[in-house]
C-alpha cells in the first residue's frame, strides 16, 4: 500500500470518528460494529494479500521444481537411451556370435558327412585291397614248384 492510499483512509476514518462523536452515545453504539468491520475488512485484505504472496511463491517453486523435474527427466531419458543403445549393441553381438557358431556346427555336420562317404570309399578300397592280397597270398602258397617245374609239368 503506498502512502497516499494510506493517507487516504486515515483521513477518512478521521471524518468517521469525527461523525460519530457528534452523535453522542449512539455514534459510540454505532462506532463498535462499524471498528469490527472496518477491523475485518482489513484483516481480510491483509490475508488476501499473503495468500497471493503464498499462491505466487508456490507457482514460483512450482516452477522451478518442473524445471528440475524436467531437467532429471532429459537426464534419466538420455541415460535411458544410451543403455538402451548398448544392450542392443550386446544384443546383436550375441546374435552375430551365436550366428558364426551355428554355421561353425552346421560346416562340422557336413565335414562329417563328407568324412563319413570318405571313410566308406576308403572301406572299400581297403576291401579290395585285401582281398586281392588274400588272392595273392594264395597264388604264392599254391605256386609250390620251381617255375622249371611248372613249365615240364605244363607240357
Amino acid at each position: 500500500m503506498d502512502p497516499t492510499q494510506l493517507v487516504a483512509i486515515i483521513s477518512s476514518l478521521a471524518q468517521v470518528v469525527e461523525t460519530l462523536g457528534a452523535w453522542g452515545v449512539v455514534g459510540l453504539v454505532l462506532a463498535f460494529p462499524l471498528t469490527a468491520v472496518a477491523l475485518f475488512t482489513w484483516h481480510a485484505w491483509r490475508q488476501d494479500k499473503i495468500l497471493n504472496a503464498i499462491r505466487r511463491d508456490h507457482a514460483e517453486s512450482l516452477r522451478a521444481q518442473s524445471q528440475e523435474t524436467r531437467a532429471v527427466l532429459e537426464a534419466y531419458r538420455k541415460d535411458s537411451i544410451a543403455w538402451a543403445d548398448e544392450e542392443r549393441k550386446r544384443v546383436e553381438c550375441f546374435l552375430q556370435q551365436h550366428k558364426e557358431v551355428s554355421q561353425f556346427y552346421r560346416d562340422n555336420v557336413e565335414l562329417v558327412r563328407s568324412w563319413e562317404g570318405l571313410a566308406k570309399d576308403q572301406r572299400e578300397v581297403l576291401l579290395l585291397v585285401s582281398q586281392t592280397m588274400q588272392k595273392v597270398a594264395d597264388k604264392i602258397d599254391s605256386n609250390l614248384f620251381c617255375p622249371i617245374v611248372k613249365r615240364e609239368q605244363g607240357k
